[in-house]
């Protein structure tokens, strides 16, 4: 089996037969519940809470990979892709890629809801919905 990395996505190129999610690789799957439970986690202990979660999961790996400021960063001349978000929406079931198959987050509601999410300039995310036709791909960038 084959797991490939694309848009920040863990995909599997065979289909995976596991009884236990443990046996799934690279661990539990679901980036996209990644915001809404660290949001959960930061959120009772920062004031600046929304601004904490963007740190810990633009800033903070960009500059671990050294590509930073290129990504990351709101400022000229980078190269960012934008998330606009509600904190107050309705809560709602915090669920993984594997959710139809296995729920790795049960009983965790997050109120986070993501309005709008541009990539390269276009919408690619509108409503909490992946619009259909989305942009996908991407470049490898290179570390200096």
């Amino acid at each position: 089996m084959k797991v490939l990395i694309r848009n920040g996505k863990v995909c599997l190129e065979n289909a995976i037969e596991a009884a236990d999610i443990r046996d799934v690789p690279n661990g539990i799957a679901g980036i996209g519940a990644l915001p809404h439970l660290a949001y959960a986690l930061l959120r009772p202990h920062a004031s600046n809470a929304l601004i904490e979660l963007a740190q810990r999961i633009a800033t903070a790996p960009a500059k671990a990979f050294r590509i930073y400021p290129q990504k990351g960063a709101i400022k000229v001349g980078s190269d960012a892709d934008l998330s606009i978000v509600d904190i107050h929406g309705h809560a709602k079931p915090i669920q993984s890629s594997l959710a139809g198959s296995y729920e790795t987050y049960p009983g965790q509601s997050s109120t986070l809801d993501f309005k709008y999410v541009l990539v390269r300039g276009e919408v690619v995310v509108s409503n909490n919905q992946l619009l259909e036709g989305s942009l996908l791909g991407g470049a490898c960038l290179c570390r200096n």
